[in-house]
């Protein structure tokens, strides 16, 4: 079974904050984060607000080259088995990880296929996320 797991980018203060999925809970139409080390009057655990305040995203389920977890809005650099960026190669190159519902898998942005599929041919290699490193995919 695949393990579900989330991050988020704290919006207000800059900064990527790991958020375990038991922590997550829904109410008034609104998701929430419990974030640990914070608590509020009475002994309960503050609870910020992820539709205003954090950027939520999802543990792919699989990992890079280095052994590093993927997640939703990795920048990823897409290599050939010689370690080269191929030009020509519309399987190679830089993107940014992201979920298409109308094809239900993970993808990279700038690269044709899913992926799965590059895992299993390609070297992928996590190189920032667009939130810290939005340049590197910027002007591609």
């Amino acid at each position: 079974m695949r393990e579900i797991k989330f991050r988020a980018w704290d919006k207000k203060n800059k900064y990527m904050d790991e958020i375990d999925g038991n922590n997550l809970y829904i109410a008034d139409g609104k998701i929430y984060a419990v974030r640990e080390g914070t608590w509020a009057m009475e002994g309960c655990l503050l609870k910020t607000d992820v539709t205003e305040d954090l950027e939520l995203m999802q543990y792919t389920g699989l990992k890079d080259k280095n052994g590093k977890e993927i997640y939703e809005g990795d920048i990823l650099r897409v290599t050939d088995e010689a370690d080269e960026v191929n030009a020509l190669n519309s399987d190679t190159g830089i993107g940014a990880v992201e979920w298409l519902n109308k094809w239900g898998f993970w993808n990279i942005s700038n690269i044709e296929n899913g992926l799965g599929d590059i895992l299993n041919w390609g070297h992928v290699e996590i190189i920032g996320n667009i939130f810290e490193d939005g340049d590197l995919i910027a002007n591609r």
